[in-house]
């Protein structure tokens, strides 16, 4: 008995193929441990027993653009020197890959923040389930790394009379 399991190859056991699904929702903004998704009987079977359950545990993984913080999302946008004391519109990203446009018409200081209502995750629970929370933008402005006397001479007297 024991040579016949040990000379069978993994190409030889039997193997079973099933597509199972599940509707699911992202973790809730008051719990940091991760979720399960239990499928009874659909995992390893053995000769004599029970299947056992297949388990799914759903973590939140870091992200590069977005940090969470509640059910809203923290971003941070790089905004042009000009942009920043001009205005204009820009293109801020969004969590489901898309971009949302964010016009500025005042002068943004660094580190400034706006936000972006209904841009951050989905609500699950409580009297807000089935909205989104919001995605605060903070800016970081950034500034030339050098400038011609020109410029500088040319810049002076506008900033001069910045308050």
């Amino acid at each position: 008995m024991i040579q016949a399991i040990s000379s069978l190859s993994p190409l030889t056991l039997p193997t079973h193929n099933a597509c199972l699904t599940f509707s699911w929702t992202p973790l809730s903004s008051s719990t940091t441990t991760p979720q399960q998704v239990t499928f009874s009987g659909k995992g390893d079977e053995r000769p004599g027993r029970p299947a056992d359950d297949l388990v799914f545990v759903i973590k939140e993984a870091p992200n590069a653009v977005f940090k969470r913080a509640g059910d809203d999302l923290e971003t941070v946008v790089k905004l042009p020197l000009a942009t920043a004391l001009c205005g204009g519109t820009i293109q801020v990203p969004a969590i489901d890959g898309s971009r949302v446009p964010m016009t500025l018409t005042s002068v943004i200081p660094p580190g400034a923040e706006r936000t972006v209502a209904g841009q951050g995750m989905p609500i699950n629970k409580g009297p807000k389930a089935g909205q989104r929370g919001d995605m605060r933008v903070k800016f970081e402005v950034v500034f030339p790394t050098s400038l011609t006397e020109a410029q500088k001479t040319a810049l002076r007297p506008i900033l001069s009379g910045a308050r």
